[in-house]
């Protein structure tokens, strides 16, 4: 058999074309013809199986895709929540339900982290108020989203004040909390004062869209040892 018909063969043989029995027994036996590229597999030729897995590798790739895009949609993923940009809004108002109070959680988590830690108003209001809010705060003269940053600017930039023992809680059912310490000018120990301080927010998806607070004085003399925290 002539080098070209072998050649003619071993094609055949590595794309699955048809070949005779007798012709193709003749190139498996020839020296001259690489084993591992027409050894069969399963009684099938190896480059014709993985041509065939190659036909079917971008409908799979397609499906991994899509089930990514689910899951980074619907994972709160709060290390990337965290890093974006206290400017633009994160909160999604028709975030599904399922997976929410994951979200919530972190949402809550971030936006007191920026309010209390970085004490960005601004940045906290944009991220995850960015439209319509009511404000129960007795503190506050009107309701209203920028009525509202207007008054919390000032107060969370004091220098004087300082937080601790945070804890922040989401329901699922469409309410947050978070519950902190509040000192000013060092707290009760230095001089000033010390307050507990709740906060409760109704999110609409993962934005907030309501606020009403309760703010408790510490004396210090209360009888029980772990009153407020």
């Amino acid at each position: 058999m002539g080098k070209m018909k072998k050649r003619s063969l071993q094609f055949e043989l590595e794309y699955g074309l048809q070949a005779s029995s007798d012709d193709k027994k003749a190139v498996l036996e020839d020296d001259n013809v690489v084993p591992n590229l027409v050894k069969p597999l399963d009684g099938r030729p190896a480059t014709r199986i993985i041509m065939r897995y190659a036909l079917l590798a971008p409908i799979f790739l397609s499906s991994v895709i899509v089930v990514q895009a689910s899951v980074i949609k619907a994972w709160p993923w709060p290390w990337i929540v965290g890093a974006r940009s206290n400017r633009i809004a994160v909160c999604d108002y028709t975030a599904p339900k399922r997976g929410l109070l994951r979200r919530q959680e972190a949402a809550i988590a971030d936006y007191a982290r920026i309010i209390l830690e970085q004490r960005d108003v601004q940045g906290a209001f944009d991220k995850y108020i960015p439209g319509e809010y009511v404000q129960h705060s007795s503190f506050f003269s009107c309701s209203g989203r920028e009525h509202s940053i207007e008054v919390f600017i000032p107060f969370y930039t004091n220098p004087g004040l300082s937080w601790s023992n945070l804890r922040t809680f989401a329901s699922g059912d469409g309410n947050g909390v978070f519950h902190y310490k509040l000192n000013t000018n060092g707290g009760r120990e230095k001089g000033g004062e010390t307050y507990a301080v709740i906060d409760i927010f109704r999110f609409k998806g993962t934005c907030i869209v309501e606020h009403w607070d309760a703010v408790q004085q510490i004396f210090g003399n209360e009888t029980n040892p772990i009153a407020f925290f």
